[in-house]
């Protein structure tokens, strides 16, 4: 009888282990994926707020001139490589963690208690 709840206590941990391990490793990849969107999406973000005016990035494309129009070409070309360098790059990160095994230490707060002084109980 012992052994046999010895057994299921041993097949519990170790179904709880797996599903820490797994809950981990999506914590971890949710976090990196929104870290790196975060710096290439940032990125076009700053271009095109600081030299967007360049190709009239906030004008309608009818009150463009020639010369806007082919820079937001251009503008849109480089746009789209750099998303989709980004979203390789994160489905590259995303295949490398699969690679690992990961436990998310959590957060710990240590409160150690203090000896109490005469002083500290005449308040």
């Amino acid at each position: 009888m012992y052994d046999n709840v010895e057994k299921l206590r041993e097949i519990v941990r170790e179904k709880n282990r797996k599903k820490y391990e797994e809950e981990s490793l999506r914590r971890l990849s949710s976090i990196i994926a929104k870290k790196l969107q975060t710096t290439f999406i940032g990125a076009i973000s700053a271009i095109e707020e600081g030299l967007g005016y360049i190709w009239g990035h906030d004008k309608p494309s009818g009150q463009l001139d020639e010369t806007q129009r082919m820079l937001a070409e251009i503008w849109a070309k480089v746009r789209t490589d750099i998303l989709n360098n980004g979203n390789n790059q994160l489905r590259a990160i995303k295949h490398e963690l699969d690679t690992y095994t990961v436990f998310w230490n959590r957060y710990k707060i240590e409160i150690k208690p203090r000896k109490i002084n005469e002083e500290d109980l005449n308040v």
